[in-house]
């Protein structure tokens, strides 16, 4: 169906008849021109794109709008001690520094305060028709505190009337966690389904120019090419910070400048605007930077570095072009400024700002749509494509919330450009699974509204844990709310089930980060209604001893122990915190040789010693009896190495597949005192597990010499493994002047600083410093077993080592190579499904080997 024109002119209207002639401008696109029987002209459309019908289904439901409906009754909310920021001058970025600066000191204030209660932090303009982006900010700041310490924190929005001033002793008596009183009436936000599209899409001009800042990264591909192809968009100027041309603008069917700029720069917007010329017809701003990191941890330096390339970028783009008379002005927001998300606080408040700015911009007449994205799938190009961990993507993904395809996201900005409201969410909820996932915001309850719960049922209800355990014997209590905190730790991590989560194990070893731990404390204070300390998770960081905790915290009446007593002195300085500090002040090679210096005093057993060092593995994966058995060895060079829980999700009901773990992170510190030691304590496992069963050994970056050496000792046993996939391996082990390697282990130096004092461990980073000290000098041996290499994209630390580098990982000994989708960060997580697909695919084909579908 038709679906934009462009260059209509009616040249003689009141025709009875006409001839009508289509002329094919592109594979979607025609010209029409329309005569009388004589020939005379009476219209031409110069344009017109057409596309194919589809149902709409994604698009329809998955984009929404915050509705404002009356709070409910008063008298629920507990004590309340009222914040309101202020000051600052300048323009509305400069102001929204002050703002946010003054609340983030008052918000980490609060969160290490002991005293009970909630702080209210009121704005004046944050939300509304024309709202102030600066106070919008404040708003995502604490939507993130809101999401890492629930119940700790409100939000009032005043409208500068006295009637709002007059009802906010009632709205504070209020649980709700955020309100805007408009009028006197007390109001609080529903996402809700989004109007009807019963607009029209923008007017581009065919011959005009569209920027796009960030336009060099995946999202940016995405929207590019369905400008191109939809609207018949003819001239691009894609800005980026570096200006580097990727590989696809050479396949747009259009003119595409790629120009760098620093758009957070106010003198260099209005030099990429000139340049544009006076044909530009819409901007679509998608440049910005993740750096998350919990309200803990964030300072005012790293507010400003996220507003910088989101925020201060959008408001000079705004002032650049406010008389240009732009067809479409659109920035690419996120949910998180919506909704609040744990450890995005900074990133949540440059988000609200764009928001905000679009509904201002819009009540000024001025065009405007800000788009807040959920996820979007890996390899599609978001913001979530800088998440590496599993866990961080299942933070991101779980609760009810799926990623977008491309698909999906081109459908839902069209829908987005002929939709009236300037503040849209295009999200993937599935509401069955938001009911499902335990406590709902009340933001989603429209969403998702609370089941009834069954009679005598114990739902997940708050503080529903309380009454079921005080129903059982005083001798039961525990053992229960351990497997109840065992269920919650496998759905924070997205292990299959409880059972799958072993119980001798310490969190970090399973795949947690500071946020998931976060995330974990949050459910477990909602189920009990105890109030946890958000380090709760790496305070007592095993099951066994979160239980205790916990057991203890919800004081049920019985002769529990007690909660251990304070500390009386500041703990030393952890190991962990220093190597970082050498990480980002000295460099890597010097925090690597902090890494081997530490771990030379280790003390190492022999391998007659071995059975009494070993680890039992984790189940992740469960498949087909008949199918060979995988067993997962990880790597030892930077500390974020990620768990296999992408992958094992993929492979699960197709293969077993067991993680393996190296000794020494534990409590017992010893270490291996040579590789053949090691070889043959995990080919001891392997066997047992396996017994009869055929063995795929599938090594992770270093993780694949030690996949290797197990496999050689292995068909020296007499037991050859079937296969050995190395995925990301290069050369087989990681030297301190190898550039791969280094690069890898820069990765480090971005991570929050919060996971380095609570994440990794003391213990995990000296035995990981031992693991680069046995591989110094290793090169792997002839080996009679077949091998797979899969290989990913270079990482941003790579690239921004050398970006016309190869860096891809290499093999000396005779090996099979498959290219596989995402990089050193994501295969085993995002990316994990099409690494089990390559993986499954090769063992299928190679080694004669099938699991079940």
């Amino acid at each position: 169906m038709p679906f934009a024109l462009s260059g209509v002119t009616l040249h003689a209207p009141g025709a009875a008849a006409a001839r009508v002639v289509s002329t094919r401008l592109g594979p979607d696109e025609v010209r029409i021109t329309v005569t009388d029987p004589s020939g005379r002209p009476v219209a031409t459309v110069e344009s017109m794109v057409s596309r194919e019908v589809t149902d709409g289904g994604a698009a329809r439901r998955h984009l929404y709008r915050l509705d404002w409906a009356p709070a409910g009754p008063a008298g629920a909310a507990g004590p309340a001690e009222v914040f309101r920021p202020s000051g600052g001058d300048g323009d509305a970025p400069a102001r929204a520094r002050v703002l946010l600066a003054a609340t983030l000191a008052r918000l980490a204030g609060h969160a290490t305060d002991d005293r009970p209660g909630r702080l209210v932090v009121v704005t004046e303009r944050a939300t509304g028709p024309d709202p102030d982006p600066a106070a919008a900010a404040v708003w995502g700041l604490v939507g993130s505190a809101q999401a890492e310490h629930p119940g700790r924190y409100a939000l009032v929005d005043l409208c500068g009337t006295p009637e709002s001033a007059a009802a906010l002793p009632r709205a504070l008596t209020l649980a709700e966690p955020r309100l805007a009183i408009r009028g006197g009436t007390v109001l609080a936000p529903r996402l809700g389904p989004a109007g009807p599209a019963d607009g029209v899409p923008p007017a581009f001009d065919p011959d005009g120019t569209v920027l796009i800042t960030g336009g060099t990264g995946g999202l940016a591909a995405v929207l590019a090419r369905h400008l191109v192809s939809a609207y018949g968009i003819r001239h691009l100027v894609l800005a980026s910070r570096r200006g580097s041309a990727p590989e696809w603008t050479g396949e747009l069917d259009a003119d595409v400048a790629v120009v760098a700029c620093d758009v957070s720069d106010r003198a260099a917007v209005d030099r990429l605007v000139a340049r544009c010329g006076p044909g530009l017809t819409a901007v679509f701003h998608l440049a910005g930077v993740l750096d998350d990191g919990l309200l803990t941890a964030l300072t005012p330096g790293r507010l400003a570095a996220s507003l910088a390339p989101k925020a201060d970028a959008a408001w000079h783009l705004h002032e650049a072009t406010e008389r240009s008379g732009l067809a479409a002005f659109v920035l690419y927001s996120s949910a998180a400024g919506v909704l609040g998300r744990p450890g995005q606080g900074n990133y949540a408040a440059a988000n609200a700002f764009l928001d905000a700015l679009a509904a201002h911009r819009r009540a000024r007449g001025l065009p405007a749509h800000s788009l807040a994205w959920g996820l979007w799938q890996a390899g599609e190009g978001g913001m979530g494509e800088r998440v590496a961990s599993g866990a961080s993507r299942r933070r991101l993904t779980g609760g009810g919330v799926r990623a977008l395809t491309a698909a999906e996201g081109a459908a839902l900005l069209d829908r987005a450009l002929r939709t009236p409201e300037p503040v849209l969410v295009p999200i993937a909820i599935d509401r069955r699974d938001l009911a499902a996932s335990g406590p709902v915001p009340p933001i989603l309850a429209g969403l998702a509204p609370p089941p009834a719960p069954a009679p005598g049922a114990a739902g997940p209800e708050l503080g529903g844990w309380r009454d079921r355990l005080t129903a059982l014997p005083e001798a039961e209590r525990k053992d229960t709310l351990a497997g109840l905190i065992q269920a919650e730790v496998a759905a924070v991590l997205g292990f299959p089930g409880a059972a799958s989560v072993p119980a001798g194990r310490d969190f970090a070893d399973l795949g947690f980060d500071s946020l998931a731990g976060v995330q974990l404390r949050n459910r477990l204070s909602a189920f009990t209604g105890a109030r946890l300390d958000a380090t709760v998770v790496y305070d007592h960081p095993s099951l066994a001893a979160l239980t205790a905790h916990v057991y203890a915290a919800m004081d049920l009446g019985a002769a529990g122990e007690p909660p251990p007593p304070p500390p009386t002195a500041a703990p030393p300085e952890r190991l962990t915190a220093v190597y970082r500090r050498v990480l980002r002040t000295e460099g890597v090679r010097a925090a690597l040789a902090l890494r081997y210096l530490a771990s030379a005093g280790l003390p190492a057993f022999p391998a007659a010693d071995r059975a009494e060092h070993a680890v039992e593995p984790l189940r992740l994966a469960a498949g087909d009896p008949a199918a060979p058995v995988l067993f997962f060895l990880p790597g030892y060079l930077a500390l974020a190495t990620p768990a296999p829980l992408g992958l094992a999700r993929a492979l699960d009901g197709a293969y077993d597949l067991h993680a393996l773990s190296n000794p020494g992170s534990g409590p017992r510190r010893e270490v291996p005192d040579s590789v053949d030691t090691l070889a043959r304590l995990h080919a001891d496992t392997v066997r047992r597990i396996a017994g009869d069963r055929p063995v795929v050994l599938v090594g992770f970056c270093t993780g694949g010499a030690i996949a290797h050496e197990v496999g050689v000792r292995l068909a020296a046993d007499g037991f050859p493994p079937a296969g050995l996939v190395l995925v990301e391996t290069h050369h087989g082990a990681a030297g301190r002047d190898d550039p791969r390697s280094l690069a890898l282990v820069e990765s480090d130096r971005e991570l929050p600083e919060e996971l380095f004092h609570g994440v990794f461990t003391d213990a995990a980073m000296l035995a990981g410093g031992a693991y680069l000290r046995l591989f110094d000098a290793w090169k792997p041996g002839p080996s009679p077993v077949p091998a797979l290499l899969l290989r990913a994209g270079p990482t941003r630390e790579m690239l921004a080592a050398d970006p016309a580098g190869d860096w891809r990982p290499r093999w000396p000994l005779p090996h099979e190579v498959m290219d596989i989708p995402g990089d050193h960060d994501s295969v085993l997580s995002a990316d994990g499904a099409s690494t089990a697909a390559a993986l499954r695919t090769w063992i299928e084909a190679r080694a004669g080997l099938e699991g079940d579908e």
